[in-house]
C-alpha cells in the first residue's frame, strides 16, 4: 500500500478523476500509524527471529 499526499488543481474541486479518492487528513495520519506500527512489529519479529538462522 503506498499513499501520496499532494495538492490537486482541477477546475471543479468536487470532481475528482476516477483513479483517485478523496480522504480526511484523520484517515491519513491513521494509515500513516498503522504502517509505523507494522514497520516496529516486523523489526521485533525479525530480532525474535534471528536465532533461528535460516540463510
Amino acid at each position: 500500500m503506498s499513499f501520496v499526499i499532494g495538492e490537486l488543481e482541477i477546475d471543479d474541486k468536487d470532481e475528482l478523476p476516477p483513479h483517485l479518492t478523496r480522504v480526511s487528513a484523520a484517515e491519513i495520519k491513521r494509515a500513516q500509524k498503522a504502517e509505523r506500527d507494522a514497520m516496529v512489529l516486523k523489526g521485533f519479529m525479525r530480532k525474535r527471529m534471528e536465532f533461528l538462522d535460516l540463510d
